[in-house]
């Protein structure tokens, strides 16, 4: 995974047992951990905004662009 922040890499990470099932939602900046659960649980105590989801992996070139 790698993170931008306003077009400028600032941090990857490899996460050999990923967290997300894809037979659940899409969350950010929380996550639902069951089928049972009917609102997230908000691991993120902030405000997040101006997200985007791709469904590719972005080049470093592509993601410097969108800013």
């Amino acid at each position: 995974m790698a993170l931008y922040q306003h077009g400028t890499l600032i941090r990857t990470a490899t996460n050999l047992s990923p967290q997300y099932d894809s037979s659940m939602p899409l969350t950010i900046g929380g996550c639902i951990n069951s089928t049972s659960a009917t609102t997230p649980y908000l691991a993120f105590p902030g405000s997040v905004a101006d997200v985007h989801v791709y469904p590719r992996t972005l080049s470093a070139t592509e993601v410097s662009a969108l800013h």
